[in-house]
């Protein structure tokens, strides 16, 4: 097993606020993504393209753990995910 990049980009919801992207959706993400052994590496704004944030992960699970991952982040607090798309790099 290797070591895989998975490049996260993200749309928010209209009511998103930073209240609770803060307190309620990035702790409940923080705890998923310590339970399925990814280790968020950095955090952006992307640009040219429509996306609001990029999550940048880096771990040894593979796809399916990810994808797991994935699902359980897009049902934190009534999906205030509009989107989100993956790239996977394998390292």
């Amino acid at each position: 097993m290797g070591k895989y990049l998975y490049i996260s980009m993200l749309k928010w919801s209209p009511n998103v606020t930073m209240d609770k992207y803060n307190n309620t959706w990035k702790p409940k993400h923080d705890e998923l993504a310590k339970k399925y052994g990814l280790e968020l590496k950095y955090v952006g704004t992307p640009f040219g393209c429509p996306d609001d944030h990029c999550f940048v992960y880096e771990s040894d699970a593979g796809v399916d753990s990810y994808r797991d991952f994935r699902v359980e982040v897009s049902g934190i607090e009534g999906s205030l995910l509009s989107s989100a798309s993956t790239t996977i790099v394998a390292l």
